[in-house]
């Protein structure tokens, strides 16, 4: 198969910046877009990366997580001179999250810290490792610092992204609950964006927080097959 001439390619289908000028296909075969040699790259690790995780539930599953974790440092050091940034990400996120299972939370928060270095290129990432860290706080007793941490991320918002923000409400509860504060009344709005976006009546309960709950709940089937909103 021909190389496309980089004067005619079309733009690649990844960063939208480069001449596509080569194709990516999943390892599936289910589907190829043309790309840029660096984009093909990193679109390799990243799946490589991911294939490998998968293939290694069972080691969690079995509390097997030193395994889990030299695994990681492997592959981090056999691609050190090819990591993108993206999979930096992913790397450090998924060590945290098996930080996490293994209860070694000191470890799991500095990880955390390692991740949010590295930068988002989505807000809702943003959202994923702030949860990550409240969770880490949580795990050390550090109440307080859990729910700060995670509204401060949370409070940035992109209406693109309601139906990942549908996901944390059940975090904001949780963290609210464990200080011993209601859900504060400023997150009132954002909830009701999240209803309007799925078409439903905000369910009316005593507290901000099982209304929060039962929106999650009613929801649920709809957040599967909704497509994002860009409002």
């Amino acid at each position: 198969m021909s190389t496309p001439n980089p004067s005619t390619a079309s733009m690649c289908w990844s960063c939208k910046k480069r001449p596509a000028t080569t194709t990516y296909t999943d390892h599936r075969g289910n589907w190829s877009e043309q790309v840029c040699p660096p984009c093909l790259e990193r679109l390799e690790l990243e799946e490589a990366f991911d294939n490998g995780v998968a293939d290694r539930w069972a080691p969690i599953e079995q509390e097997r997580y030193d395994e889990i974790l030299a695994w990681l440092d492997e592959f981090e050091a056999t691609n050190r001179h090819r990591m993108h940034d993206s999979v930096a990400r992913r790397v450090a996120a998924h060590r945290a999250y098996v930080y996490w299972e293994a209860e070694r939370y000191e470890e799991m928060l500095a990880e955390c810290e390692r991740r949010h270095a590295l930068g988002y290129d989505y807000i809702w990432d943003r959202w994923h490792v702030a949860d990550l860290k409240a969770s880490a706080l949580e795990g050390l007793g550090r109440h307080a610092e859990a729910l700060a941490v995670f509204e401060e991320a949370f409070r940035l918002q992109d209406p693109r992204h309601l139906p990942g923000a549908r996901y944390y409400l059940n975090s904001l509860v949780e963290y609210s609950t464990n200080v011993g504060k209601p859900v504060d009344e400023s997150w009132r709005e954002l909830a009701q964006r999240i209803a309007d976006h799925y078409h439903v009546e905000f369910p009316d309960r005593p507290t901000l927080a099982e209304s929060m709950l039962a929106l999650y709940e009613m929801t649920k089937t709809d957040a599967e097959r909704m497509p994002p909103e860009d409002d």
